[in-house]
């Protein structure tokens, strides 16, 4: 990759990289597992904003995430960790 290239990188991403840390320990950065299409563990979670059996809206620092899908279920929310089951159709980032 050219210097040109890796100077447009955010910083945050260049300091992750040259420390070799996880991205999730950064301030305002989520971690998002997907298992299958039934199940999605996201750390970073701020709160729901909506929710409903066929779609669910998270918060997180960067951006709201919609999860789109048929029966879902709010597994489990302590702290910053979030888990929701069901059918998970599609995943949408939002501005």
């Amino acid at each position: 990759m050219s210097r040109s290239a890796k100077k447009r990188r955010p910083i945050s991403v260049r300091v992750v990289k040259a420390l070799e840390i996880p991205p999730d320990l950064l301030p305002g950065v989520f971690h998002m597992e997907v298992l299958g299409n039934l199940e999605m563990v996201l750390q970073g979670c701020q709160g729901i904003l909506s929710y409903d059996n066929k779609s669910v809206c998270i918060a997180t620092a960067k951006m709201p995430v919609r999860f789109w899908g048929e029966n879902l279920t709010i597994q489990s929310m302590t702290g910053h960790q979030f888990i929701l089951r069901g059918p998970i159709r599609s995943i949408e980032f939002l501005d």
